[in-house]
C-alpha cells in the first residue's frame, strides 16, 4: 500500500522585486522564474525522478530571492524527494520549512510527511507528534494515514493505551478497505521479534533457522521460529523470527547482542 501523502496540485503565486534605475541593491533576478523551475520538479516527480525534483526544488527552497510561501511549497517538494533518496535527515529539515506555510492543507501534509521521516530515523516522539498535529489540519485519507502512523510510532514508544485510540481514530477517517485491514492488524500488535530471514524454500529457512538456534539458546532465549507468511505479490515464504520482546527498544537491544543488525524489529500480533 503506498502510504506517501500527495503533492498539492497548485502551485502558489510567484512574485520578484523588481529593480529600478542604474543600480539596485536587490540581489539578481533568478536565471528560470520560480513557477518554471517549481514545475519542472512537480513533473519530475510525477515521472518518479526524484533526483530532478530534488534539484530543482531546493534551489528555491534555500533561494532567499523568492517569497517565504513559494520557497515553503519548494521545500516540500524537495522534501519529499530527498525523503525517496534515502536522505532522510535533510528531509525532516525541508519538510520542517514547508510545515511553517500558511496554506493548511500544505501545512499538513508537510507535517505528515516530516512525521514519517523522523520514524523513519527512529525519532518515534518528534515523529508522532508531527503526524498528530497533521491530523488537525487534514481531511479524508489523509487524516487516517496521519493517525495510522502516529500509532506505530506510539506502539514503539510503548504509549500502547495512545496508540490504540490514535488508530481506532484512523479506522473512523478512511474508506480504503486496505487500510481498514491493515488498521486492524495494527490494533492487535502485542510486542516484536526480530526477523532474520525470508525464504521462498521451506527447507532454506529450516536450516537458517538451525543456525540461529544456538545463538538464542546462548541467551537464554526461545528457539527461533518459522512463520509462513505472505510477500508483496502474496506469494508464500517461510520468515525465520527470533525472540518475544514486550518493547521495541528491548527487540532493539537484543538484536545488537545477538548479531543480527541485518535483521528487521517486526511486529507480533496477538491472533
Amino acid at each position: 500500500m503506498n502510504m506517501r501523502f500527495v503533492l498539492p496540485v497548485l502551485m502558489l503565486a510567484v512574485s520578484m522585486p523588481a529593480a529600478t534605475g542604474c543600480v539596485s541593491s536587490a540581489k539578481p533576478a533568478a536565471s528560470a522564474p520560480a513557477t518554471v523551475v517549481l514545475a519542472d520538479a512537480y513533473a519530475a516527480w510525477k515521472a518518479n525522478d526524484a533526483q530532478t525534483a530534488y534539484v530543482h526544488s531546493k534551489g528555491i527552497a534555500g533561494d532567499m530571492r523568492y517569497p517565504d510561501a513559494t520557497r515553503q511549497e519548494a521545500a516540500y517538494v524537495a522534501g519529499k524527494a530527498a525523503r525517496k533518496l534515502d536522505r532522510r535527515s535533510e528531509a525532516a529539515t525541508l519538510l520542517g520549512q514547508a510545515a511553517q506555510s500558511p496554506d493548511k492543507l500544505l501545512r499538513g501534509q508537510a507535517l505528515a510527511e516530516q512525521g514519517m521521516t523522523l520514524n523513519e530515523l527512529q525519532r518515534f516522539k518528534e515523529g508522532a507528534a508531527a503526524l498528530l498535529k497533521a491530523t488537525d489540519l487534514l481531511e479524508g485519507e489523509e487524516r487516517s494515514l496521519a493517525y495510522f502512523h502516529a500509532g506505530i510510532a506510539e506502539q514503539k514508544l510503548n504509549y500502547w493505551s495512545d496508540a490504540r485510540i490514535h488508530l481506532t481514530n484512523a479506522m473512523r477517517y478512511t474508506a480504503d478497505a486496505g487500510l481498514k485491514a491493515d488498521i486492524r492488524r495494527q490494533i492487535d500488535v502485542t510486542g516484536y521479534t526480530l526477523q532474520v530471514g525470508s525464504f521462498a524454500d521451506a527447507d532454506n529457512a529450516r536450516r537458517v533457522c538451525g543456525e540461529w538456534r544456538q545463538k538464542t539458546q546462548a541467551l537464554r532465549l526461545a528457539d527461533p521460529r518459522i512463520v509462513k507468511a505472505k510477500n508483496a505479490v502474496n506469494q508464500d515464504i517461510f520468515v525465520v523470527q527470533v525472540g518475544q520482546f514486550s518493547t521495541y527498544d528491548s527487540a532493539r537491544a537484543r538484536q545488537g547482542l545477538l548479531g543480527a543488525n541485518g535483521g528487521l524489529v517486526v511486529p507480533l500480533w496477538g491472533n
